[in-house]
């Protein structure tokens, strides 16, 4: 597919007015041929499903040209709005966990969910792919929720958990659009309109709150509807993002109900681990610490150096063998973590990022403020950020300390509430990843979108949170 997209952007660019009109008989003809690689490769590769995609709406503007390949409709079961009982089907859910991770559209359908995979094109040059999980349900005015995945994600963050637990599927349970994002360098979101070299990688959070998510906003109205307003959820970095969206395009807080941030890297004076160690020397790191951690994509293979293993790892190594882990300082609850479930987390993360998002984090971690990569004395103010916010935090967490949320809750214009949870072993992945966050974490978000949206509002008698 992407393959056939980009011979149809480089014939476009090349082209007239007329484009669509010159290539459409040629269309046809091209994707029969793709179908029937497909079905050759099929024999060939046992236990993958490679659905029949077709291009069904291309929308250019001013600003980006944007694909949405159809959704998967032929392997689910119209009457029960499973996935379709088949024999590659059922070999692909038995081979899924030894083949690697599964890619979330493949992993919605054998969740029984269609699924469509949108890709948007920002103003300096990123594809930028987004899953729509999609029901059968008519969607009531207002309920379509943007998910944004937090540091070294992806939106299979959203769903591991599976179909019963996931917050992905307990919003759509609960009749809600769920739009899954994927920033800039992980797995879904690496193309560019050049050539992928090193210049690719030279991004942080700072741009995905530029770039990104303003694309995506107008993207998502512009399919649902321009007049509705959506409601944000963002996890660890997709808080940043957020953030910092609405400080340097204000006008898009009209576009928001509501969003509700867990564990959010916006101040991070308090940050316990490694990001701490490395804010040391992140303003200017040495050579030799970019050799490992990686001059461009952070730790491309997956690796954390055995050194900095012994050295700062404190818990147990297995843990710290994975990136995500380790720089977040998050520890598995082995009590209550099943083999399945700890397999999933080391197949999906990391999913991929810049060093200099990593690196930019640790400056922060040692100047304690919000502010541009490499230049502390550009502070991000958050004084244009009007959209009524939820925040959570964890005593358990060591990378989003509950202190720096407070200091981040005090600054919002327009709070709605600080939910502190205690002493349930919830860490900074654990958010998105612990096989309780449904009962400790999801259920809260639900009532908080379900319910009246009331701004905490600070005076001298009331300035005591809880």
């Amino acid at each position: 597919m992407k393959l056939l997209l980009v011979i149809l952007f480089a014939v476009y660019r090349e082209s007239n007015a007329n484009f669509f009109k010159s290539v459409s008989d040629k269309f046809v003809g091209f994707g029969n041929c793709i179908v029937e690689t497909f079905k050759n490769l099929r024999v060939k590769i046992r236990g993958l499903l490679f659905p029949e995609c077709k291009v069904i709406k291309k929308m250019i503007s001013e600003d980006s040209i944007r694909f949405i390949p159809t959704e998967t409709d032929k392997f689910i079961d119209d009457a029960t709005h499973k996935p379709a009982v088949s024999e590659p089907l059922l070999q692909f859910r038995s081979e899924a966990t030894r083949i690697g991770p599964v890619p979330v559209p493949q992993l919605a359908i054998l969740h029984g969910r269609r699924i469509e995979s949108h890709v948007v094109l920002t103003r300096d040059g990123y594809f930028i792919t987004i899953h729509r999980l999609k029901t059968s349900n008519e969607i009531p005015t207002n309920r379509t929720v943007l998910l944004h995945h937090g540091l070294l994600g992806s939106s299979a963050d959203w769903m591991i958990l599976g179909p019963k637990k996931s917050l992905a599927h307990l919003l759509l349970n609960a009749s809600f659009d769920v739009w899954l994002v994927n920033a800039r360098g992980n797995y879904y979101s690496r193309d560019h309109l050049r050539d992928i070299n090193s210049t690719y990688w030279n991004f942080t959070w700072y741009e995905m709150g530029k770039y990104d998510l303003p694309a995506i906003v107008d993207y998502v109205l512009q399919v649902i509807n321009p007049n509705e307003q959506l409601t944000f959820i963002g996890h660890s970095m997709g808080g940043t993002a957020f953030v910092t969206m609405l400080t340097l395009h204000p006008d898009y807080n009209d576009k928001f109900r509501m969003a509700i941030l867990l564990a959010p890297l916006v101040f991070m004076a308090n940050t316990e681990g490694p990001l701490r160690v490395l804010g040391a020397v992140a303003l200017d790191p040495p050579e030799e610490l970019l050799d490992f951690l990686g001059a461009h994509e952070f730790l491309s293979d997956k690796k954390v150096p055995e050194w900095m293993i012994k050295e700062y790892c404190n818990d147990s190594e297995i843990q710290c063998l994975n990136p995500s882990m380790f720089f977040t300082a998050s520890v598995i609850d082995t009590d209550r973590w099943d083999e399945a479930l700890i397999r999933s987390v080391w197949n999906y993360f990391p999913a991929g990022a810049s060093t200099n998002t990593i690196l930019h984090y640790a400056q922060m971690v040692k100047s304690g403020k919000f502010h541009e990569f490499k230049d502390e004395n550009q502070e991000i103010s958050l004084s244009y950020v009007k959209v009524p916010i939820v925040l959570f935090s964890s005593n358990n967490d060591r990378i989003a300390k509950v202190s720096d949320i407070l200091r981040l809750y005090f600054k919002l214009s327009c709070p709605i509430d600080h939910n502190i949870i205690r002493d349930k072993g919830i860490s900074h992945m654990d958010f998105v990843w612990n096989p309780s966050a449904d009962a400790i974490v999801y259920s809260k978000i639900l009532a908080y979108i379900n319910g009246e949206i009331r701004c905490y509002k600070f005076t001298a008698t009331n300035i005591n949170l809880k």
